[in-house]
């Protein structure tokens, strides 16, 4: 099981465009860490139901989470990345979010 404390760098976020980042200043990155029993369509219907991600985007990103043990899912701000990482754990699912 993944480590919470670990820091994930901005740099994890390579799929932001910089257009949704400018004018922002309090980013903040949605991290799913991979518990060993959530499954692929969970995470894929939650991305895609929290976040609005594509059915294919959604399962790029839970095939990373399961073969890294972690995935920078969403960027947003923090009161969005809050709610965001709730839906999650609404779901069951392990998840959590880091200043940008």
């Amino acid at each position: 099981m993944a480590n919470d404390a670990q820091t994930i760098s901005p740099t994890a976020a390579g799929d932001l465009e910089a257009r949704d980042l400018f004018g922002h200043e309090d980013l903040w990155l949605i991290i799913v860490w991979d518990d060993l029993v959530t499954t692929f369509a969970q995470v894929i219907i939650a991305c895609v139901v929290l976040l609005g991600h594509s059915k294919k985007r959604a399962s790029a990103l839970a095939d990373e989470v399961d073969s890294r043990g972690w995935a920078v899912v969403g960027c947003r701000s923090h009161g969005e990345a809050v709610a965001i990482v709730h839906g999650f754990h609404r779901q069951k699912i392990k998840a959590s979010c880091q200043k940008a």
